[in-house]
């Protein structure tokens, strides 16, 4: 099985728009996450905002809170790197990024870890 995210980006990042379904690092700070594999064979991943440290008030910083880009969010997917039905923004296209959206407003969530005592992903975020 594979796990399908995301295009192929030929060329510069500002080239690409946030609402592809891929995420371009823009700047070496918040690039951090993570990928994991739940029980049911979900794929939880965890993606930083890509925005410099100091971009707390522009636009790279503030796409974390827009649910149509992937950055500075905690997607969930299935296997195809389609969005859940069961996903909060589900809009009924698998394919949009709305679609495999769980978490968002996350500014650098380095790590993810699924606690199987309790059946939920715990993720850390700083910055």
């Amino acid at each position: 099985q594979m796990l399908i995210l995301g295009g192929y980006v030929n060329g510069d990042c500002t080239q690409t728009s946030t609402r592809e379904d891929n995420v371009c690092i823009t700047h070496s700070d918040h690039t951090m996450g993570g990928l994991i594999s739940d029980p049911q064979g979900r794929i939880w991943i965890s993606v930083g905002d890509s925005a410099r440290a100091d971009d707390v008030d522009r636009p790279n910083a503030m796409r974390a809170q827009d649910v149509d880009t992937l950055y500075g969010k905690v997607l969930r997917v299935d296997r195809r790197g389609k969005g859940l039905q069961i996903n909060p923004y589900y809009d009924g296209n698998p394919d949009a990024n709305r679609s495999k959206v769980m978490a968002l407003g996350l500014r650098n969530p380095w790590n993810i870890h699924w606690d199987a005592e309790l059946g939920t992903p715990w993720v850390s975020d700083v910055g």
